[in-house]
C-alpha cells in the first residue's frame, strides 16, 4: 500500500469508525450471465418455441441448449453431433426447429425460389428435384430449409434474437471479465490525472 492509499485507508477509518476495511469488491454477476443461469434462458426461449411448434427430434431442451452455444460458437454440425452424441442429420433437422440456418444451408445449385414456387403449388418431390436437376434428399433438405425460414420470418426472427441477446449478454460479461483479468488495471495503477477543477 503506497502512502496516498495508507492516508486514504486512515482517513475512512477515521469517518466510518469501522476497523473493517475491504481491499477489493467484485459485484455479484448474478444469475442471468453465468453458464447455469445463460443455460436456464436458453431453455426457457427452447420450450416456448417447443409450445408453439412441433419439433422433430427427440433431442431434450438441455441437449437443443447446448446445439444453440454450439452453433453460435461456430461449431459445424458433425463437430456438434459428436457432441451430443446424434447424427449430424439430427442436428441439421433440430437446427431447422430452432429456425438456425447456416449461410451454407442455403447455398444451392438450383432456384431456391423456383423451389418455393414448386412447393407452394404441391409438386410432388420427385418432380421437383427432376425439374431442378437434383435429388430428392437435396429437395426435401432445402424444404426444411425454406420451412425454417417461412416460420422465422412469421415471428420476426424473435427466438432467434432471444438467442442472440442471450449469449451476447454472456460474451459482454465474459469478455469484460477476460479485460479486468489481463492486467489492465495494473497498468493502469499509479497513473495521475492531470485535471484541474
Amino acid at each position: 500500500m503506497d502512502e496516498k492509499t495508507e492516508s486514504l485507508r486512515n482517513l475512512f477509518l477515521s469517518v466510518a469508525g469501522d476497523t473493517t476495511v475491504t481491499e477489493q469488491q467484485e459485484a455479484s454477476r448474478g444469475s442471468l450471465t453465468s453458464k447455469t443461469g445463460v443455460r436456464k434462458r436458453l431453455t426457457a426461449i427452447i420450450a416456448k418455441m417447443r409450445e408453439r411448434y412441433a419439433f422433430t427430434t427427440e433431442l431434450t431442451d438441455a441437449k437443443l441448449a447446448t446445439l444453440v452455444e454450439a452453433y453460435y460458437e461456430d461449431e459445424s454440425d458433425d463437430a456438434i453431433a459428436t457432441t451430443l452424441d446424434v447424427t449430424p442429420e439430427t442436428v441439421f433437422h433440430a437446427r431447422m426447429d430452432l429456425h438456425l440456418v447456416r449461410d451454407s444451408d442455403v447455398d444451392t445449385d438450383f432456384d431456391l425460389d423456383a423451389l418455393r414456387t414448386a412447393l407452394a403449388a404441391d409438386t410432388p418431390v420427385t418432380t421437383i428435384a427432376t425439374d431442378l436437376d437434383t435429388d430428392e434428399a437435396t429437395v426435401r433438405r432445402a424444404q426444411r430449409v425454406s420451412n425454417a425460414q417461412a416460420a422465422r420470418r412469421r415471428v420476426s426472427d424473435r427466438f432467434v434474437s432471444d438467442f442472440e441477446e442471450v449469449l451476447d449478454a454472456n460474451l459482454s460479461t465474459s469478455m469484460t471479465k477476460s479485460t479486468r483479468e489481463t492486467g489492465l488495471e495494473d497498468a493502469t495503477e499509479g497513473m495521475e490525472s492531470n485535471v484541474s477543477f
